[in-house]
């Protein structure tokens, strides 16, 4: 999946147009050469609609043909009302040279394959402001704009120094840019090349691809006697030792246990705002997640859980009530069968607890109290650690996002001691490590995005209420945030 489509398939598919479907004698080839060359010789900005990553899966025949591979095709969805602009903003046309590119663009039918239908026309001006264009043009990264590898081709002075270099003695190489373009891949592979050596890779910057949007629309009370509005219920937890604020993961799976199961008159399904399941099958699709978050909470800054807190968005049935009132005590297979003695402070708006816990109120500022996991694998492995805060931003922002929260982080800052994560999280503010939190689901299959984490501090241009728990394994305390005191 090329998106924004790429400036080297462009170019191809123009030559390619050429050679099959215009007037050679109209339009001669030294004017696609020129063509070409001008095109080659500066990079094209966009102007991207909004789009959705997408894919379908098919099973292709291994060349033996003894087996299939099951393989996913990405592309993009987007509506066929709004257009895609590219501009070569720097380039200016003669008057034979722009109508052959009129006549190209006209009789374009498809770029690159046969599913990518275009319709095409041939702008005299554009005044638009792009979207997405070369990273060393665009300044900072956006927090909403992502990196991307395009390609594009050689410029003509770049494919005029390179080619001496690379000619063989079986076939020496095209002297036209738009001669070499043409050549097919598979070719240059017989030939030893990985890469053709007439295209190169330039690093663009586009707005983030939008998530699918859902096909099961999510209702807006899950089950009847929800009140339909935020609630938290807050418990204090009692035994010693407590718990330590690295295990907030193993007490948060076993509050949601203990729930699941807290006496025999409960019926055989609990309700969905705390199981996370309804008629249809697991909620892991609801955008807005509305069943619980199970919080641990360090209310005293000792480095101990001594706290719990859990979240509904649209509040508590009376069964999850009775549930949350009869929760006594709390024991932990991976904590060695620890025991806690629990009780029920109140199951009230969140805001009413915010003099007394940090992980809701209101503030422009919040930090972690534990790791925050990416919920998506990276399409490109973070090589170097300023890459790997980007990634992390990046997601928390789409994140935020998919969720429908509003204002949006204005600065997303990681939280540092040196050059690794770090948090003042411990008793008088002693730094704790990432890695030193429980991070893995008990009995869970499968692969995580993401198995170190990082902590960071959200800031926002105007106060925002919590609780704010993101990324992967947030139902069960990671990716906490909390207020700055």
């Amino acid at each position: 999946m090329a998106w924004p489509p790429e400036p080297a398939r462009i170019l191809r598919a123009m030559i390619a147009t050429w050679w099959r479907k215009l007037d050679h004698a109209r339009y001669p080839k030294p004017l696609l050469d020129g063509l070409v060359d001008q095109l080659a010789a500066h990079l094209p900005r966009y102007l991207l609609p909004p789009a959705v990553h997408a894919h379908t899966p098919a099973f292709m025949p291994m060349r033996d043909n003894t087996e299939k591979r099951l393989i996913y095709d990405g592309f993009v969805a987007l509506d066929a009302a709004e257009p895609l602009v590219i501009s070569w903003q720097d380039v200016s046309l003669d008057e034979n040279t722009a109508e052959l590119a009129r006549s190209l663009i006209g009789v374009l039918g498809y770029l690159g394959r046969s599913e990518s239908w275009v319709e095409a026309e041939l702008l005299p001006a554009w005044v638009g402001e792009p979207n997405s264009q070369p990273l060393a043009t665009d300044g900072p990264l956006r927090i909403s704009h992502e990196t991307v590898d395009v390609t594009v081709p050689l410029t003509p002075r770049e494919w005029e120094e390179a080619r001496p270099t690379l000619s063989t003695t079986n076939r020496p190489l095209p002297v036209k840019l738009a001669d070499a373009l043409a050549i097919d891949t598979e070719v240059w592979r017989k030939a030893g090349w990985s890469s053709p050596p007439p295209i190169k890779q330039v690093v663009y910057t586009r707005p983030r691809l939008d998530a699918p949007k859902l096909t099961r629309p999510i209702t807006a009370r899950r089950q009847s006697g929800q009140p339909g509005r935020p609630e938290a219920a807050r418990f204090v937890l009692a035994g010693r030792p407590l718990p330590r604020v690295e295990d907030g993961l193993l007490i948060a799976e076993a509050m949601r246990s203990a729930l699941m199961h807290n006496d025999t008159k409960a019926p055989a399904v609990p309700p969905p705002e705390l199981c996370g399941r309804d008629n249809d099958g697991p909620l892991r699709h609801d955008p807005a997640h509305s069943h619980a978050f199970f919080l641990p909470e360090d209310a005293d800054g000792d480095g101990r859980i001594d706290h719990l807190l859990v979240y509904a968005r649209l509040g508590f049935s009376p069964e999850a009530r009775r549930r949350l009132g009869g929760l006594l005590r709390l024991w932990s297979p991976r904590l060695s069968g620890s025991k806690w003695r629990t009780a029920l402070e109140a199951i009230a708006q969140p805001g009413e607890f915010a003099d007394v816990c940090r992980l809701v109120g209101t503030a422009t500022t919040w930090e972690s109290s534990s790791p925050y996991l990416k919920p998506r694998f990276d399409r490109r492995t973070p090589q170097e650690f300023s890459s790997l805060i980007e990634s992390y931003r990046g997601q928390i922002a789409r994140e935020w996002a998919s969720r429908g929260l509003t204002p949006p982080p204005a600065r997303i800052e990681p939280i540092l001691d040196g050059s690794r994560f770090a948090a003042p999280l411990g008793p008088g503010g002693a730094s704790r490590s990432t890695l030193g939190f429980a991070r893995s689901r008990f009995n869970r299959g499968g692969r995580q995005p993401d198995s170190a984490g990082g902590f960071f501090r959200l800031e926002f241009d105007s106060p925002i209420g919590g609780p704010i728990a993101l990324g992967w394994g947030s139902h069960f305390g990671l990716g906490l945030f909390r207020t700055i005191r």
